[in-house]
């Protein structure tokens, strides 16, 4: 996840505990990584620079589609704190 970098600590914490709230019940396994303050390969809505987030985690097929699909619709207004995600599945 890439976060906008004028955050501070607090919203990128209740980002983060919201993003795994998501997950509910069918969140099986979390294993969150905090990079810091990296440049963007190009600018993201204006912001040269994001917060890194890697999350590592297993839940079950149907709460994943729940989620990404959740992910995926615009947020309205200053309070988007998610610049980018990105999903990989593994087997």
């Amino acid at each position: 996840m890439l976060l906008r970098p004028d955050c501070d600590d607090a919203t990128r914490a209740t980002t983060m505990d919201d993003f795994k709230a998501m997950f509910g019940e069918g969140l099986v396994a979390w294993e969150q990584t905090e990079h810091g303050l990296k440049p963007n390969s190009y600018e993201i809505k204006g912001y040269p620079d994001a917060y890194q987030v890697v999350v590592n985690f297993t839940c079950a097929p149907a709460v994943f589609k729940a989620a990404s699909e959740e992910l995926a619709r615009p947020a309205v207004g200053s309070e988007e704190v998610v610049l980018r995600t990105m999903f990989m599945k593994t087997a």
